[in-house]
């Protein structure tokens, strides 16, 4: 049992760099929908990122230093399967998934539909890595 919702807690969404905690409801809810949905357990690999995150010092303007993204795996599922039914709800869907060659996929609440996947360190159009 979680203490954000049934199946998330805050351990799951804190930094790696200094364990601070900032996440959006809206970001929590949709995971929840999309545990729901898929019946499977779900990892958080990573969710809020400080500035001084390495990832971030990358990235400034990530979706993970607003809170309001994660990075996860799917027990059980390929990044093709984790992007469809993250497609089914409706955050991810008009927000931001990008599929990763090392397994994981990343959604976000951004208000705009953004779509990238990484293979072998570059990023390229997501249709390279959908079957």
């Amino acid at each position: 049992m979680g203490n954000l919702s049934q199946n998330f807690s805050k351990s799951e969404f804190r930094c790696k760099h200094c364990n601070t905690f900032i996440i959006k409801e809206d970001l929590i809810c949709s995971l929840q929908e999309l545990r729901n949905l898929v019946q499977r357990p779900i990892h958080i690999l990573s969710g809020y990122r400080c500035k001084k995150h390495p990832e971030s010092l990358k990235n400034p303007d990530s979706y993970h230093t607003k809170g309001m993204a994660a990075d996860l795996e799917i027990d059980g599922l390929t990044i093709e399967q984790m992007y469809e039914f993250a497609l089914k709800i409706e955050k991810f869907r008009h927000g931001g998934i990008g599929l990763y060659d090392s397994g994981f996929i990343h959604v976000d609440i951004r208000q705009n539909i953004a779509r990238w996947a990484r293979i072998n360190g570059k990023y390229v159009g997501i249709s390279q890595i959908l079957n």
